[in-house]
């Protein structure tokens, strides 16, 4: 807390002092930590809507930061007849990937960059481990990629192409174009913090059909945001 007992959200580290200290409880913390059970319970709530197209998906973030909760959860859905859905960066072991898979349904791969540098300034890790991943995963899970496609930094003819060329060396069907929103923009000033990508726009029509049609030229079935 700030001498006026402000919050400095630029400094926030977690700590939950000031719920503790706040007198009207005002501040108050969101999240709780939960159970596998305690999902399944949720999860379960819907069953009867799922269908033969519906079923679990576990986003985030990154879920494979808490692996065996994922793990997990995963299996306890697919003993309850539940299909699964791993939307992932690829930046794990494989060996966490290998133990989990065949609880799974289908993965949703992110793939941001071909060249190494380029997607470390992006993302500060290498995307090595990312590819390599992508190739065993797609061998032992139906896997649909995704682009996110963002205006200088990815959307180039020379990425695009390179991206394609990629995945025409495994075994994938989909490839989903996600274009750059600004959606989450408000977000930010609502916690006070700056974003991290004021420079950036969104992306126009125009591009995000190029990039559509050069995978679709080299045989992938592609959407733009998923939608058919």
């Amino acid at each position: 807390m700030m001498p006026d007992n402000k919050v400095n959200r630029q400094k926030c580290v977690l700590c939950m002092k000031c719920v503790e200290v706040c007198p009207y409880s005002a501040f108050k913390q969101a999240g709780r930590v939960i159970t596998i059970d305690e999902v399944m319970k949720e999860v379960e709530k819907d069953k009867p809507f799922y269908g033969s197209d519906g079923g679990l998906t576990i986003s985030g973030g990154e879920p494979l930061y808490q692996p065996d909760f994922t793990r997990g959860l995963l299996k306890k859905s697919k003993e309850k007849g539940i299909s699964t859905v791993l939307d992932t960066t690829g930046y794990a072991k494989w060996e966490v990937y290998d133990d989990l898979l065949g609880f799974t349904d289908m993965v949703l791969l992110d793939i941001k960059h071909m060249d190494p540098a380029k997607h470390l300034e992006g993302t500060g890790v290498s995307n090595k481990i990312i590819l390599e991943n992508a190739k065993l995963i797609a061998e032992k899970c139906k896997t649909r990629i995704s682009i996110p496609l963002i205006p200088g930094y990815n959307n180039t003819l020379e990425n695009l192409i390179a991206t394609a060329e990629f995945l025409k060396t495994i075994s994938i069907e989909w490839v989903d174009i996600l274009p750059l929103h600004s959606l989450g923009s408000s977000k930010y000033e609502y916690l006070g913090l700056a974003s991290p990508y004021p420079k950036i726009g969104e992306i126009n029509k125009e591009e995000v059909v190029r990039a559509r049609d050069i995978f679709t030229k080299y045989g992938f079935k592609t959407t733009i945001g998923r939608m058919m």
